[in-house]
């Protein structure tokens, strides 16, 4: 990776939550150039590994081993993808939290970690496989109720709940995203071990429920347009079903939706790290007490 100058001032006054997703979103837009730069490789092969599966699956011209092949071949560049996102996410915010400067020194800081974060990141990429790997079931579903022969109603029935289940999914799972991204820059600043983290992770939120909850609410509502970029490949669909309409859609995607996708996972990850700052800011009196405590504590033992 390339030397990057990043313009990150992260703001010292008390925010509310619409200011933090706001300013998030404002840093991530100045930066752009450089947040491409870090998170639009990843994401584009991440997408690109959920939309080969879906081809694979789908396209009854494609010959079964070959698609098996494909599907195979694409979770595992699906996976890969995923973890580097949460790896170069990490870069990134142990530049913010140690206030450095090189980026580089910072990623390779990450991939030395790179065993941990994937343990921090496991909710995030279970979610991914089980919604993909859900929504390939149900196509399967709705497949054979398109047929001919018994139990069409039934199995289309099966493939419409399955669809009605994860698009409940959608904002929980993203949730859980949001979550995790703040999980990794409590990691970041704090440098405690999973558990740890995990417990701090809950003590901070409890201290501002109604910052986060908001901040969580509005992050996820920005967040939906993604899934809303995802129909500019719905032109391709009303077009006769060929390799040339299929590559089409999945070009069209990537150039559109890539980006979009890499400068969410850039915002987020800005909005975490002004997020904790807030928190702390707040409660910084409070945390110092409770650690004199404890150290008057241990010296008394």
């Amino acid at each position: 990776m390339k030397p990057a100058k990043l313009s990150i001032q992260l703001p010292t006054q008390d925010l509310t939550a619409g200011d933090i997703v706001g300013k998030a979103f404002r840093i991530a837009r100045l930066n752009w150039r450089v947040f491409f730069q870090i998170f639009l490789l990843p994401n584009l092969c991440a997408l690109l590994g959920s939309d080969a599966i879906f081809w694979a699956a789908e396209k009854e011209y494609v010959p079964r081993p070959i698609a098996y092949g494909v599907i195979a071949a694409s979770a595992m560049l699906m996976f890969f993808a995923v973890w580097e996102i949460a790896v170069r996410k990490q870069a990134l915010l142990n530049l913010i939290a140690q206030d450095k400067f090189d980026l580089r020194e910072c990623l390779v800081e990450a991939k030395k970690n790179s065993a941990k974060i994937l343990v921090m990141i496991s909710p995030v990429i279970m979610i991914e496989f089980l919604t993909n790997g859900g929504t390939l079931i149900a196509l399967i579903f709705l497949k054979q109720a398109s047929g001919e022969g018994i139990g069409r109603e039934a199995n289309a029935t099966i493939g419409m709940v399955i669809l009605g289940l994860l698009l409940l999914s959608i904002i929980p799972s993203t949730i859980l995203s949001v979550s995790n991204t703040f999980f990794l820059t409590i990691y970041a600043n704090e440098q405690q071990g999973i558990w740890a983290t995990l417990v701090r992770f809950f003590n901070l939120v409890k201290q501002e429920l109604v910052l986060c909850f908001i901040y969580v609410l509005l992050m996820v509502a920005a967040c939906m347009i993604i899934i809303l970029a995802t129909f500019i490949e719905m032109p391709f669909e009303w077009l006769p079903k060929s390799w040339l309409t299929d590559f089409g859609a999945l070009l069209t995607g990537l150039i559109f939706v890539g980006p979009i996708q890499a400068f969410f996972t850039a915002a987020t990850t800005v909005g975490s790290a002004m997020l904790y700052k807030q928190i702390r800011a707040r409660h910084d009196g409070s945390d110092l007490i409770e650690r004199l405590s404890m150290l008057e504590t241990e010296t008394q033992k």
